[in-house]
C-alpha cells in the first residue's frame, strides 16, 4: 500500500471557520468544504464546495480541512498501518 486517503470536512459558519462539521452544522446553510487527502504525497484528489464562500475565506478552509485529515492519520492504528506498508 503506498497510502491511505484520508477526509475530513470544513466549514465556514457565522464568520467562523471549523473543521470536522456534525450533521446539523453541515445543514446550517453555511459553507461545507469536503477534503480527502493521501497523507504522504499531500495530495488532495477531493475538495467539493456546494455554497458559496467568499474567495478570501476558501484557503484558510481549504488549510484546515487538510489539517484534520492530517489529524484523523494520526492514530495509532491507522499510522502503524501506513508506516507497515
Amino acid at each position: 500500500m503506498k497510502d491511505v486517503l484520508s477526509a475530513c470536512s470544513a466549514g465556514f459558519l457565522g464568520g467562523v471557520t471549523v473543521v470536522d462539521l456534525g450533521h446539523r452544522e453541515q445543514t446550517s446553510g453555511g459553507a461545507v468544504l469536503p477534503v480527502a487527502i493521501l497523507p504522504r504525497s499531500e495530495a488532495v484528489v477531493l475538495a467539493q464546495l456546494d455554497a458559496k464562500l467568499p474567495f478570501d475565506d476558501l484557503e484558510p478552509c481549504l488549510q484546515l480541512a487538510i489539517q484534520g485529515c492530517h489529524q484523523a492519520c494520526k492514530n495509532a492504528a491507522i499510522r502503524r498501518c501506513i508506516d507497515e506498508n
